[in-house]
């Protein structure tokens, strides 16, 4: 018998985003009642602040919900619009080890009709193990992907 898991964000990503939109309004308020700022650096952070929401967290901060049948998926760190898939009618999903300054991190993308519809991460989530685990006995696992930057770009603006 399973149980319902929900995903647990971990502490840094969710304060990096709440961070880069605060820092982003911080900066334009200073270039507003300062009589030397210019607008253009707090506009340009503001336009890569709403770059990076509509594609890293809009592709991968997902809140995860699995049931005994299904998964559910709230996109934008649960901000966005929920959708449930249902296991029977899901392809599978492939796992992705991608590198960063912090050390190398695991992203599980669940796919349908050979799209990505969830994501799911050791960055992201603390209780991954736990949702990896579930999808394991639940889904087809399609393997390691081998990272390619081209193509992960290409995803995030899908």
């Amino acid at each position: 018998m399973m149980r319902n898991i929900r995903s647990k964000f971990k502490i840094l990503p969710f304060f990096t985003a709440i961070g880069l939109i605060f820092f982003g309004f911080f900066l334009f308020y200073i270039c507003l009642v300062s009589p030397v700022a210019t607008i253009v650096l707090p506009v340009l952070f503001l336009l890569f602040v709403a770059y990076f929401w509509l594609t890293e967290f809009r592709t991968r901060a997902h809140k995860i919900s699995v049931n005994t049948d299904f998964i559910s998926v709230c996109k934008l760190f649960g901000l966005g619009r929920s959708e449930v898939y249902d296991f029977k009618k899901l392809d599978g999903f492939e796992i992705s080890i991608q590198s960063g300054k912090s050390g190398s991190f695991e992203f599980l993308f669940v796919l349908k009709n050979g799209k990505r519809v969830a994501c799911i991460s050791n960055f992201y989530h603390s209780n991954y193990g736990e949702l990896k685990k579930i999808l394991l006995e639940n889904l087809s696992y399609f393997g390691v992907k081998k990272y390619s930057f081209k193509e992960e770009y290409s995803q995030m603006l899908k």
